[in-house]
């Protein structure tokens, strides 16, 4: 889910990555909803709306940190992004290469809400934390600094 791929097999392994979470046949055949709305029926739902609100704060990307996250770990965030994952918040993979992240909704019929909508949507399109989280992965950076913290 979270490991890199080899160099001689980047197309296959990052397909199979982005189809590990959610296949393609659950959502071909479906338009895509406003992120917004989903948002909304992700909030009526309380495990859908206390994992969701794990995510932004554990993803919450900071410009000037060397990590790129807020809270400067890894591990926690990683941790939220996997608890969206069967929710109707479920980020994928949006493409087979590099790291672009997307819950299965989009923000063009959004009207005046536009600029929120976009906003919503690139805390998981643009988000250096979770990116950065993700690309650490196994690779030793993710360990050390930005440990899991304790309740």
């Amino acid at each position: 889910l979270f490991c890199s791929c080899p160099a001689g097999d980047q197309m296959a392994c990052a397909e199979r990555r982005r189809q590990t979470i959610v296949p393609i046949c659950s959502y071909e055949d479906k338009d895509k909803p406003n992120c917004l709305s989903l948002q909304n029926t992700c909030k009526t739902n309380y495990i859908c709306r206390s994992r969701l609100a794990d995510f932004l704060s554990n993803c919450q990307p900071k410009a000037g940190s060397v990590s790129g996250c807020l809270l400067e770990n890894y591990a926690n965030c990683l941790l939220s992004y996997s608890g969206l994952i069967g929710t109707v918040m479920t980020p994928n993979y949006v493409r087979s290469s590099g790291i672009s992240l997307s819950p299965w909704c989009d923000c063009s019929s959004s009207g005046n809400s536009k600029p929120d909508c976009d906003k919503f949507a690139e805390f998981f399109t643009n988000n250096r934390c979770l990116r950065n989280a993700i690309k650490a992965f196994g690779n030793g950076t993710d360990v050390g600094v930005w440990q899991p913290q304790t309740p």
